[in-house]
């Protein structure tokens, strides 16, 4: 018999793996390397595109916003042009108060809308819960207040009310008296509703010289901004937010509210109070020399997209609109796509394992034969019959070389002694 610490030592020294498993493992990593590579690339590109698609989208969202904000600046130009004949008895029933009305029932977004002028006359139209309003001040009488409501029913009453309203000294008709143009004012507070918001102003000239008789001004509340920027097409968990260069919020599509009110005080939250940071991160990127920033970046170990626009330079006022989403929130269809394959693949993968399994059987059994008869050749026992069937010639071929050894083994025996073979 051979030494078996001599065969003990070839054991430790090589390293054996069932057949079978060995051919499962290569049809496992042949897959797993197929998917990888067919993900990877996948969604290389699919990144590409999504960032193509988003600037697109972000785009079209600052085209959007600059229309709407054009939009109810284009209704007030044309409102002003009513105002140019100088009058200072206008009343409830003038065409100019029903241009007013008119205007403010067609642009839903307008929460006030009225003429000042130089002697202290002031006319509005404006929104109380559902019901519309017209509010007339007479420099005759300065402290006081005429309103004309109206239900939905466009039933009307009135009212007067004490005040100590002076339009000339409000923000919106300074400064479009000094710009002699249109004008944009920073977000304040409302004297009527209380409300923060901003102003878009336009000082009306006399039709026979360049005097200032007037000014026209609309009042869009900052809520009103948002509520806007909602109605936009944005993704599941993609976020739209308007800010000044001190970073302070204007507009914000999310649900955090952008108002502090401390001791009945109205005030604008700054970016970092809206208490998320993804957009504190998105800070870093503001752009300084261009007027564009679009950014790749990754916030706890999630991949963003943002692109971050500062308004035209007609608008006057250095606002910033960005808009921030998740990569994946663009790479959904990949992963459907991804999802589908997988489940389409699976019982291709199972009938490849199933095939396989047979396969390496068919080869690994007669091996696991043939090595069984070798071991008990090595005991010296020649007459165990394995009885191997194989259609693989090498399989044959090994089947055969064995038999021929053992039958020349059994040739030595009878001439020689077993322990001395």
């Amino acid at each position: 018999m051979y030494d078996e610490d001599f065969v003990k030592n070839i054991k430790t020294r090589s390293f054996s793996i069932d057949l079978t498993v060995a051919f499962a493992l290569l049809i496992i990593f042949i897959i797993a390397s197929i998917f990888t590579v067919v993900y990877t690339t996948s969604k290389r590109a699919s990144v590409k595109l999504a960032k193509k698609q988003f600037n697109k989208n972000a785009e079209r969202i600052i085209e959007k916003t600059g229309s709407f904000l054009k939009g109810i600046e284009n209704a007030t130009a044309v409102t002003t042009e009513v105002f140019q004949m100088e009058n200072n008895h206008l009343d409830f029933d003038s065409i100019q108060a029903k241009i007013l009305l008119r205007t403010l029932i067609s642009y839903k977004d307008i929460a006030l809308i009225y003429f000042g002028n130089s002697n202290g006359f002031f006319i509005q139209a404006g929104r109380a819960g559902e019901k519309l309003f017209q509010k007339k001040i007479s420099p005759k009488e300065p402290h006081k207040a005429y309103y004309k409501f109206f239900d939905k029913n466009l039933k009307e009453s009135y009212s007067v009310k004490d005040t100590s309203y002076d339009p000339r000294v409000r923000p919106w008709y300074i400064g479009a008296l000094k710009n002699k143009k249109v004008f944009w004012s920073d977000p304040y507070v409302f004297f009527e509703t209380g409300e923060l918001g901003i102003t878009v102003s336009i000082p009306v000239f006399s039709k026979n010289s360049n005097k200032i008789i007037g000014v026209v001004g609309a009042d869009i509340p900052l809520t009103s901004l948002s509520d806007f920027l909602r109605t936009l097409d944005l993704t599941e968990n993609e976020l739209a937010l308007i800010s000044d260069d001190s970073n302070n919020v204007v507009a914000f599509s999310g649900n955090n509210t952008i108002i502090n009110v401390e001791n009945d005080k109205k005030t604008r939250k700054h970016i970092k109070e809206l208490n998320i940071p993804v957009i504190d991160k998105s800070l870093e990127f503001m752009p300084k020399n261009k007027k564009t920033s679009f950014v790749d970046f990754y916030f706890n170990k999630k991949q963003y997209l943002a692109n971050i626009t500062v308004f035209p330079e007609n608008f006057e006022k250095k606002w910033f609109i960005t808009i921030l989403a998740p990569a994946d929130d663009f790479l959904k269809a990949l992963q459907a796509l991804i999802h589908n394959i997988f489940i389409i693949a699976l019982p291709g993968v199972l009938l490849a394992f199933l095939i396989t399994w047979i396969l390496a059987k068919r080869i690994s059994t007669p091996i696991e034969k043939l090595s069984e008869d070798v071991k008990h050749i090595q005991n010296f026992n020649l007459d165990f019959d394995p009885q191997i069937k194989s259609h693989i010639s090498e399989i044959q071929t090994m089947n055969i070389a064995i038999q021929a050894m053992k039958h020349s083994l059994k040739a030595f025996k009878l001439y020689v002694p077993q322990d001395l073979v």
